[in-house]
């Protein structure tokens, strides 16, 4: 897929979900990074969303992604017709009504989970406290809860690839 093409369904896509692509800011952009970091994990979103994320120091992040929201804002991409159903609707809300530490958090428990193939606390709650010190067990204790209630009731897929 094309870098415009990746724009125009990026662009569509946040706006079929109600979601911001504001880049305004370093704190902005990193809300974007871990939005479509978590949108992925829903399987019918994931096909809007064809990009490749690294673990970074604020969590996950995916250079092509920042290439592409810079193209829209500099060239101003015409948004693509997305359809999402009510299913993809609620999951956007939820994790867009999240605040930017419990994203971050949550997508980088993601991301460990996937890479090292455990859902131990102890064992997380290290890794964790290695990259990102601020948070503590609690935290992250509180945010496995949320992405066992997002498997749960949105169907997402953490273990997956």
């Amino acid at each position: 897929m094309l870098l415009v093409e990746k724009a125009a369904y990026l662009a569509g896509l946040f706006k079929a979900l109600g979601l911001s692509l504001d880049i305004s800011s370093f704190e902005k952009r990193k809300k974007i990074q871990k939005l479509v970091y978590l949108l992925k994990l829903k399987k019918d979103l994931a096909r809007y969303l064809p990009f490749e994320f690294n673990i970074y120091f604020a969590g996950p992040y995916s250079t092509e992604l920042a290439d592409v929201y810079y193209s829209i804002d500099r060239e101003g991409v015409e948004p693509a017709k997305v359809v999402v159903d009510e299913d993809a609707l609620e999951y956007a809300k939820y994790i867009g009504g999240l605040s930017h530490n419990e994203l971050e958090l949550i997508a980088t428990l993601v991301e460990l989970i996937r890479r090292f193939k455990t859902r131990d606390v102890n064992g997380l709650a290290w890794l964790v406290k290695g990259i990102k010190p601020k948070f503590t067990k609690k935290d992250i204790e509180t945010a496995l809860k949320t992405i066992e209630y997002l498997e749960k009731r949105f169907g997402v897929d953490i273990e997956g690839v």
